[in-house]
């Protein structure tokens, strides 16, 4: 029976993330990755989904040899400005307010980061990939976890790293508490083409049905639309023909990029919160999705799930280099109390964003205009906000 110190289920952003991070700390340290699709066969499309990456994020991409190539894919966010509506009072985050940085963070496509995710897993020689597989059940014990496969082939685990998402069959089986509250919203995602340079700014406009972000892709005149929704009124929304669409889609832009065009195809996604009680079971560990879905208000959700990889990743290495347990149960419950901390400050910050600037009762909207005001004047204020999301 094959044995491994690490064994990551999922090969999802986060599994490929993780299997690489880990990967380095020596070449002794077995990993197996088990994914249900065969993810390496072929690259993959767009999903419409970009992301915005926080130079803390792109720091693990760095480590793991995945920036070289992406660099020169990125769209730079040197500035955001937010507003509300039809308010007078507009939020402007500028990146010369820290000392030596170029950027805010940098938008990628999603598929971009997948395929290079996958090209550069090919070529570790400590990391076994079992796919296309499943596993039907695990056994834990106090040395870690024996996984037994559909075809009742077994691997043994000190350590079990779960990453298979949001909708986390780990989670199901294994009956793990887990907080759910759906939104009523709906993002459409899809890319525009316009005749004004974006300059590298990035949109947030809130709107009494949802947030309408305007996020800067690498070409000047190439940007993503996120449009939420409400979840009721989506069928209406991706009915429209391109021309119905882009009409309503100019009343949310404005002037702000000139004449616009669509030019992929529209995606959706409903929005919902989740989050477990505890990240962990037994001797397994739950990272990124599988540990909290977020609101994707101040497009943190990746980066937070990098941030899990990234303490996970030091807390591995510290064991393991000092030869304690790399599952022992001092580790887990520390990565439990951090990934928890994180989580709950996104949690609060994008749940309580979306509930204020959703309310369009009007002492609330001469309240938060206000904050918009008051905030902009305030440069130790927005370095708070923007070192809070990971910036």
């Amino acid at each position: 029976m094959n044995k491994f110190d690490i064994v990551i289920i999922g090969g999802g952003f986060a599994g490929l993330s993780t299997a690489l991070s880990l990967s380095d700390i020596s070449p002794d340290l077995s990993i197996a990755l088990i994914e249900k699709d065969n993810f390496l066969a072929k690259k993959r499309i767009s999903d419409g989904k970009n992301f915005a990456i926080s130079n803390n994020s792109i720091k693990l991409f760095q480590k793991i040899n995945i920036w070289y190539n992406l660099k020169d894919k990125s769209g730079k966010i040197k500035d955001i400005d937010i507003s509300d509506k039809d308010s007078p009072f507009h939020l402007h985050f500028d990146s010369n307010i820290f000392e030596g940085s170029k950027q805010m963070g940098v938008m990628l496509k999603s598929h971009d980061i997948y395929n290079e995710l996958c090209d550069r897993i090919k070529s570790q020689k400590n990391i076994k990939i079992f796919a296309p597989n499943s596993y039907q059940d695990i056994n834990f014990g106090e040395d870690g976890g024996e996984i037994i496969f559909d075809d009742s082939s077994k691997i043994l685990a000190k350590l079990i790293i779960i990453a298979d998402g949001k909708k986390s069959y780990f989670r199901e089986k294994f009956q793990i508490k887990t907080h759910y509250k759906h939104y009523n919203q709906t993002a459409l995602v899809f890319d525009i083409e316009h005749s004004k340079n974006h300059k590298n700014i990035a949109y947030e406009k809130f709107f009494p049905e949802g947030a309408f972000a305007i996020l800067p892709l690498k070409d000047q005149n190439k940007s993503s639309i996120v449009w939420m929704v409400k979840t009721d009124l989506k069928d209406i929304y991706l009915g429209f023909d391109k021309e119905n669409l882009t009409s309503q889609l100019m009343k949310k832009i404005a002037d702000d990029l000139g004449e616009v065009a669509i030019i992929s195809k529209v995606f959706s996604y409903d929005l919902e919160l989740i989050y477990p009680k505890e990240y962990f079971y037994q001797k397994a560990i739950l990272i990124a999705d599988a540990a909290h879905a977020i609101h994707p208000i101040a497009g943190q959700g990746f980066n937070l799930g990098i941030k899990d990889i990234m303490v996970l990743r030091d807390l591995i290495e510290e064991n393991f280099k000092s030869g304690e347990d790399i599952n022992s149960d001092e580790l887990i419950t520390k990565y439990n109390k951090f990934a928890k901390f994180e989580a709950k400050k996104m949690i609060l910050a994008t749940d309580n964003l979306d509930k204020l600037f959703s309310n369009n009762i009007l002492p609330v909207k001469i309240a938060r205009d206000f904050g918009l005001a008051v905030t902009d004047k305030i440069p130790s204020l927005k370095k708070f906000f923007i070192k809070l999301a990971g910036g």
